[in-house]
């Protein structure tokens, strides 16, 4: 038998997930709010894309595990994505901070979702 509401006991930890990677901006696109029939209806802010460049994560499998060279998108409310305008590409490291929601997700839950802010390492 299914049980309903097991995703409400599913917690994920991002800065544990995060210790021990570098991340580098990738790119910055227009996050859009989008009614029932798909069509944009507003802005939300800032889909910011990063990579991770180095994983010395500790997973506690017991094997070698490396998310090396994966990206995933930091959702960043009421964000132009013009204020990234100055980062480069595949070159200026960031952090991932102020997080508001960090989820996994998919049918092998492999997929990351994350609303938060970005900044400039430094």
């Amino acid at each position: 038998m299914s049980m309903k509401g097991l995703s409400a006991f599913q917690s994920f930890d991002l800065d544990k997930f995060l210790t021990g990677k570098t991340l580098v901006f990738v790119k910055a696109e227009q996050w859009d709010e989008r009614d029932s029939t798909g069509a944009v209806s507003g802005v939300l802010g800032s889909k910011i894309t990063v990579m991770v460049t180095q994983d010395a994560t500790d997973y506690g499998t017991g094997r070698e595990v490396s998310n090396f060279g994966g990206q995933f998108i930091v959702k960043v409310r009421d964000t132009s994505p013009s204020a990234y305008s100055k980062l480069k590409p595949f070159s200026t490291e960031v952090i991932v901070e102020s997080v508001e929601r960090a989820v996994i997700w998919g049918d092998f839950k492999n997929e990351l979702s994350v609303i938060a802010k970005i900044a400039v390492k430094g």
